[in-house]
């Protein structure tokens, strides 16, 4: 992706005029596999090239968005079918969210705002394989997707824990820790009396995420895209 905009910036320092032959240029529209860069979201899996190939003849191409900013929508021309949320018959689909679609049949792309908070409790020396498998496990049992992730959250005690700072590292995501007694004030449906007694907080995981997403940014969440995820 960008060979458009790169071209563009060679022949201005050229003093040139460039001559653009994407089915992108030609109808008017961001290309696809850029969609998202904007506003910080990422790029899943997907048939890029059969949802591209319907785009480009002018097909019906359902677009189903549960989160992220619907700024891209007015980079699109009005008679478009893409800007139809639910087109008779779509030959294809793309899918924006943190959740991963059901299987269709039909050429399926899948962009992913960064929505998701995940909030961590681990024993010391945790690795970071470890942490990485189990969260991989966990979404995916949920049907949501790694790439929805804006950052991690966990006690002030795990500010030098190797692993779990190898995991934010390797995926830049930022990672929010808290105070036991932030921690202690938020609701949770499995509150463990050992934990509190442990950390001061009787939960960990469920609260740091909790509080990480009432009170933390996303990218591209609303129509104000932040720099990076942070509270």
């Amino acid at each position: 992706g960008g060979a458009d905009a790169l071209a563009r910036q060679v022949a201005a320092t050229l003093g040139a005029q460039p001559v653009l032959t994407s089915a992108s240029e030609g109808l008017g529209i961001p290309p696809l596999d850029l969609l998202g860069d904007p506003y910080g979201w990422r790029r899943g899996a997907g048939d890029w090239n059969g949802v591209a190939a319907a785009l480009t003849r002018g097909e019906p191409v359902a677009v189903h968005q549960t989160c992220g900013t619907r700024l891209w929508r007015q980079a699109w021309p009005a008679d478009h079918p893409l800007v139809a949320s639910s087109p008779p018959h779509p030959v294809a689909q793309i899918w924006i969210g943190e959740y991963l679609s059901p299987p269709t049949g039909i050429p399926t792309v899948h962009w992913h705002p960064r929505v998701l908070w995940v909030g961590v409790g681990c024993e010391r020396g945790t690795t970071r394989a470890w942490l990485e498998g189990s969260l991989r496990r966990l979404l995916q049992a949920q049907g949501l997707a790694f790439e929805a992730i804006a950052g991690l959250a966990t006690l002030e005690l795990k500010q030098d824990e190797p692993g779990l700072l190898e995991l934010a590292q390797a995926h830049g995501w930022p990672i929010e820790f808290f105070p036991a007694e932030a921690l202690a004030g938020i609701p949770v449906p499995h509150p463990s009396e050992a934990v509190r007694q442990a950390v001061g907080t009787p939960s960990v995981a469920e609260a740091a995420a909790l509080l990480a997403a009432q009170t933390c940014q996303t990218w591209g969440r609303g129509d104000k895209v932040p720099e990076r995820p942070s509270c």
